[in-house]
């Protein structure tokens, strides 16, 4: 907790939270970098990082800078639901003017608009097996209602997992 408050104070740390379900994945930093190999000499300063008890998997994730807030410390946590979409086995990267990639886009637009959605964009890396990250201030249940409603999901292009998950209240509009 103290690499965390330490990166938070120096401005590279923009949001962080653990996951509250019993997977692999045991939670979030998003990182206000320049680089991966930037973000990567930050998540090693953590000791659990170093000591091998926490494997760190690093994508580049562009949000706009109004995405995130800085609250105050004693800020309590709230809960949201963390959707990653897996690539599914019809993933390809859209181009030109790919039908299915365009009413995702404007899918994740309206969960935006509707105050559901409070953070996502898709990997700007495209390695690994996630595309996209999505973090909406809903329930889990109701996070899994909404994507499976995405077209995306529904053309198989990608797989929904939604983890619980939370950070300090306030860091994410609600």
């Amino acid at each position: 907790m103290a690499n965390i408050r330490k990166l938070a104070k120096e401005g590279k740390l923009v949001l962080a939270g653990p996951f509250l379900d019993d997977t692999p994945l045991r939670g979030i930093f998003v990182l206000k970098t320049q680089s991966a190999v930037e973000a990567k000499k930050w998540v090693f300063t953590d000791p659990s990082v170093r000591s091998n008890r926490l494997a760190p998997e690093i994508h580049t994730w562009i949000q706009t800078t109004s995405t995130f807030r800085t609250p105050p410390e004693t800020t309590p946590m709230e809960n949201y639901a963390v959707v990653m979409y897996v690539k599914g086995d019809k993933f390809h990267w859209p181009s030109g003017s790919d039908p299915t990639a365009q009413l995702h886009i404007e899918y994740i637009q309206a969960q935006r608009d509707s105050g559901k959605l409070a953070a996502g964009a898709p990997f700007r890396d495209g390695s690994g097996s996630s595309a996209e990250l999505l973090i909406f201030a809903t329930s889990p249940e109701e996070a899994s209602q909404i994507v499976a409603q995405d077209p995306w999901v529904q053309a198989g292009m990608v797989r929904p997992e939604v983890h619980p998950w939370m950070t300090q209240k306030g860091v994410l509009p609600r």
